[in-house]
């Protein structure tokens, strides 16, 4: 199991942080910009909610960390143009736990890694991969999830189309009100759902373009 021990203090890792992301994200080109589209909606959410300055830095990291698992999904798995298999499908809901062991043993600050790794939990226990409740999941993954949902299915797979944001919301709303979600958090995303996404865009855009540069940089190596 990878050990990063990280042992910066929350100042220096914000300055570093989303090179993580770029990282794990660079991995597949239909993910290139999904840790910072997380990250944007989530700050922005957990800005509304009341979180203070030194929290929203512990949501931004969480964000950019949260799919780290991901470096152990074959890129097969991830690019895959049609629907998992069941084996394959378990393989891809591993990384969830991929990202709590490599951040648990790395980051002394737990609200960083819960808020990272529940991120596939929800209210009524059915999640992954600890199948925790509702008492158990802090605001910061509640948020985690419905910003990492949100930017999924507005962003194009290779298996699905992307959705409008209030496509998106609609089916958001429709798991919050099966209790998979925190409704709170979906509220307030709603209710601020045009100002959200175009934030979102915007950071997206940013990192689609450092993505592009990388790619072009490699090539040139390669050539």
């Amino acid at each position: 199991m990878i050990n990063l021990n990280f042992t910066w203090s929350i100042d220096e890792f914000i300055k570093f942080v989303d090179i993580f992301g770029f990282i794990i994200d660079f991995k597949s080109p239909f993910t290139a910009t999904h840790s910072t589209g997380v990250a944007q909606t989530a700050i922005h959410l957990s800005s509304l909610l009341g979180f203070s300055p030194t929290e929203l830095k512990k949501i931004k990291i969480a964000a950019f960390l949260h799919d780290i698992g991901k470096i152990f999904i074959p890129s097969e798995i991830l690019e895959k143009p049609a629907k998992l298999t069941e084996e394959e499908f378990f393989i891809m809901k591993s990384h969830v736990f991929h990202t709590y062991m490599i951040l648990n043993s790395s980051i002394k600050d737990k609200d960083i890694v819960f808020w990272a790794s529940y991120h596939h939990e929800k209210l009524d226990g059915s999640g992954y991969p600890f199948r925790i409740k509702a008492d158990q999941i802090p605001l910061g993954s509640r948020i985690m999830a419905v910003a990492d949902i949100f930017t999924a299915l507005t962003e194009e797979r290779p298996y699905k189309k992307s959705l409008s944001p209030p496509e998106a919301i609609k089916l958001i709303g429709d798991l919050a009100n099966k209790n998979f979600l925190d409704r709170k958090v979906v509220y307030t995303l709603r209710k601020n759902l045009d100002t959200i996404n175009k934030s979102k865009n915007i950071a997206q855009e940013r990192a689609r373009e450092l993505y592009n540069l990388f790619r072009e940089i490699f090539k040139s190596f390669e050539n």
